[in-house]
């Protein structure tokens, strides 16, 4: 079963059994939805911490793979607020703009040695204020998630690294009234 770090209850139990001890599954936990004037330090500082607990837990899967000379997936679990951002989403946001980077840096780094990283920017997850924004004109479900990150794991993605793939319904392509469903 692939280590899993960092993702809200639901979502960790779906993609709990995706992959061996070469995979890594990993976000930055949940956050405070609000507007960025109204976030408090510890807001800040809770992100923070869940971006660090991603890296090391990475750079430590990566580190094993290394030593062991084996192949690897790192996928991390950003946001479609890193993609299109919307108002209240400043730290979801920001958390999946570094792994966008991040990912990108570990598959050039990697890349040589097997190791794919990438990764997977969710919609809203149960969230039905999203909807009228999303051509597919429902909220993503923690399977949804899962099904892209089995396909991440596969001999079949073997090649895919350093990308983003939103599973967002098509929500970061969509344009509503305002620029954010959240107005």
């Amino acid at each position: 079963m692939a280590r899993v770090v960092g993702l809200p209850t639901s979502l960790a139990a779906a993609v709990a059994s995706i992959g061996g001890d070469e995979t890594l599954i990993a976000g930055t936990g949940e956050h405070r939805v609000a507007p960025f004037l109204e976030l408090t330090q510890a807001d800040w500082e809770g992100t923070i911490a869940g971006i660090r607990e991603a890296f090391l837990s990475a750079r430590e899967t990566a580190r094993d793979l290394q030593a062991a000379d084996r192949p690897g997936r790192l996928i991390f679990i950003s946001s479609a607020t890193a993609i299109r951002p919307v108002h209240g989403a400043a730290l979801a946001a920001t958390a999946g703009a570094f792994f966008h980077t991040f990912a990108q840096v570990a598959a050039v780094e990697m890349g040589a040695r097997g190791v794919t990283a990438n990764v997977v920017a969710p919609g809203f997850i149960g969230d039905d204020r999203f909807v009228a924004a999303t051509p597919v004109g429902r909220a993503p479900s923690p399977e949804d998630i899962a099904d892209v990150c089995s396909f991440l794991v596969s001999k079949q993605a073997g090649y895919v690294t350093g990308a983003v793939i939103p599973v967002d319904g098509g929500f970061s392509i969509s344009k509503s009234a305002g620029g954010s469903p959240l107005v």
